[in-house]
Order: C-alpha cells, then structure tokens, then sequence
C-alpha cells in the first residue's frame, strides 16, 4: 500500500510483544484484526488506513483527519 506519511494526520503506530517474541500466533492474528476493524466503530471519525500482523508485532497506520481522539487512548481501547 501506498500512503502518504506527509499528512499531518496520518499516524504509524507499532506494538511489540513482551521482548519482542513471537505470541501473535494461531488464531491471534484473526482476533486482532477484528479488534482493528472495531477501533473505527468505537472511535466514528477514526480511520484505519492499513494494518498488518506479525508474530512478534501489530502495525497500524491510522488517519485522525475526522477526530480529535489521541493516539494513545486509542491504542489502549
């Protein structure tokens, strides 16, 4: 995918496991992004631009164009 991290209201965001070791195994992943596609209902105006799962992380890029949330609250929800 092709983004542009130009725009000021385009966020990467990367969560590692616990030292980095592969966890996010199995059916890990399927939960994750289910739980990825829940943070735009949760936050209306939040867009996920991408998102990819890894065993040892999770990478987001999120566009907060349309809210006035952080980044922080969000990726604790």
């Amino acid at each position: 995918m092709n983004v542009d991290y130009h725009s000021d209201s385009l966020v990467k965001a990367t969560l590692y496991t616990s030292q980095k070791k592969p966890f996010l195994t199995g059916e890990i992943p399927t939960l994750i992004q289910w739980g990825i596609r829940k943070l735009e209902r949760r936050f209306p105006g939040l867009k996920v631009v991408d998102s990819t799962v890894y065993p040892e992380r999770v990478e987001m890029v999120l566009d907060f164009k349309r809210l006035d949330e952080d980044l922080l609250r969000v990726l604790q929800s």
